[in-house]
């Protein structure tokens, strides 16, 4: 046993549930509050319903997951990524460096995004999908003029390149 200072621990908060074999690396905040859970009078008694993490899965240090996100089994992190709460990801997903999937989002199974990803609320993306590095999704057509977001569909087996940018409500097919 050896102590570990506390600017290496990682934040497990409230129900959150970890798979056997996962490892969560330093620096990482798993179950972090979404804002209905928040109560700004007295911090120290936020109840988080958690995060949900299969089993071998590989979290790397910066990554933050929010209460009511739920990731398949061995799923990898990059460094410094965030899931947003009510996100769903599929079994051998990763989710590369720097990339962000924001909230009411599917990534089905075996998907790629690789780093610097960014997926907007209300996106799905299906199963065995490569999206590459510095790819951009968006939901909002008129740029935060109105509260209506259509997120973009991407299909079983697609593969986008990097530095692409997909545009609200776009369907890409199988």
């Amino acid at each position: 046993w050896r102590r570990i200072p506390l600017s290496m621990a990682a934040l497990i908060l409230g129900n959150s549930k970890i798979g056997k074999n996962t490892m969560v690396l330093q620096s990482c905040i798993i179950g972090h509050p979404i804002s209905s859970e928040l109560d700004n009078s007295d911090l120290t008694k936020i109840k988080t319903a958690g995060a949900v993490i299969g089993g071998n899965c590989t979290i790397r240090s910066g990554t933050v997951i929010y209460s009511a996100a739920e990731l398949g089994g061995n799923v990898v992190t990059g460094h410094n990524v965030l899931v947003r709460e009510n996100t769903k990801i599929g079994d051998n997903c990763l989710i590369g460096t720097n990339s962000i999937v924001e909230k009411d989002c599917t990534i089905g199974s075996n998907t790629r995004l690789q780093s610097g990803v960014y997926v907007p609320n209300n996106t799905v993306i299906g199963k065995n999908v490569f999206i590459g590095p510095y790819t951009v999704l968006t939901n909002d057509k008129t740029m935060g003029r109105t509260k209506s977001v259509e997120g973009p569909v991407i299909g079983d087996g697609v593969s986008i390149g990097a530095n692409c940018t997909i545009l609200p409500g776009i369907k890409i097919g199988n």
